[in-house]
């Protein structure tokens, strides 16, 4: 009977999981670097970044706010502007290079070193973020490898 009733009438399901919003700025970056992106086209992606609105200029303390607070990899409100930091943005996408192709991860690297010369820190900043991701992703394989060995001892010792 309780069948009949939930298949005329299904339960409402307010546990649906939404897709995090991107900016438009996210969305074109993501569009260049994880697929626009070949070797034919590697020029015209750096380009198109370098046409961006860095802001290095007169928002070099807003950018490092951002800088700060993309170690979570969140998406970066600049603090005065309420917009999107441009690097920021670059520099999430380049961390998330596994969503790119493998094949063209030395293009993706030949842009960053082709922005790391109008933009400085920018090189220094990616370098960073990918070691401290390493670094935590380290410390999580070697967090989880002491679970098991102690679920492994415990178990042992219960038999």
């Amino acid at each position: 009977m309780e069948n009949a009733f939930y298949l005329c009438k299904p339960p409402e399901r307010s546990a649906r999981v939404t897709k995090e919003q991107m900016s438009p700025l996210e969305a074109y970056v993501r569009d260049l670097l994880y697929i626009q992106l070949a070797k034919p086209t590697a020029r015209h992606v750096l380009k198109q970044l370098r046409k961006l609105p860095w802001g290095d200029d007169e928002k070099g303390a807003e950018t490092e706010v951002c800088y700060t607070y993309l170690v979570s990899l969140r998406v970066v409100l600049c603090p005065l502007l309420f917009l999107i930091c441009t690097q920021a943005v670059v520099l999430r996408a380049c961390v998330n290079a596994h969503r790119a192709k493998f094949s063209h991860v030395h293009l993706l690297a030949s842009v960053v070193a082709g922005l790391s010369a109008y933009h400085d820190q920018l090189g220094v900043r990616l370098v960073d973020l990918l070691l401290e991701r390493v670094r935590s992703g380290m410390h999580r394989t070697f967090y989880l490898g002491l679970v098991c060995w102690r679920m492994l001892v415990s178990a042992t010792k219960h038999s």
